[in-house]
């Protein structure tokens, strides 16, 4: 396989990567414990408990399954975020356990957190007022639930 050379765009655009990963990562704590409450103050809507496991981001089971979400640093030359990769656990042909991607959303290092991973920005974790925050990690908590009901 054969690879280019990195426009000098992208070379300029990695950054300060340790800096960058500490402010998402801020970000995504943050994230995290506003989607632990919105689980917990929708589960007679929605049937699903949200916990954090020892490794991964956060999980969520209901009657449409378990779904597994994990927190991956990434730069595409435009500076560093966090990608959250949701996976929905099902079996294969062979009645294996699989984790096939269903979804995935992402926290920018200006506290962007987009609603997929092409956007649009849903708010921004660091100078968004409350009561906006509150709407858009609801619309989040609602992609979630969407994303892990539909089959696989």
């Amino acid at each position: 396989m054969l690879f280019d050379a990195y426009a000098e765009e992208s070379l300029n655009g990695i950054g300060h990567v340790v800096q960058d990963i500490e402010d998402v990562a801020q970000y995504t704590e943050g994230l995290r414990a506003r989607l632990s409450e919105l689980f917990a103050s929708t589960h007679s809507r929605f049937g699903a408990s949200f916990s954090v496991p020892p490794e991964g981001y956060f999980q969520v089971e209901g009657h449409f399954g378990l779904v597994r979400a994990n927190l991956l640093y990434a730069n595409e030359g435009s500076g560093t975020f966090g990608r959250v990769v949701l996976r929905k656990h099902t079996l294969d042909e062979q009645g294996r356990d699989a984790w096939p991607e269903i979804w995935a959303f992402r926290i920018l290092k200006d506290g962007d957190v987009w609603e997929s991973d092409s956007g649009p920005a849903l708010y921004n974790e660091r100078n968004t007022p409350n009561e906006h925050t509150c709407v858009a990690v609801r619309r989040l908590v609602e992609s979630i639930v969407l994303s892990a009901m539909k089959p696989r």
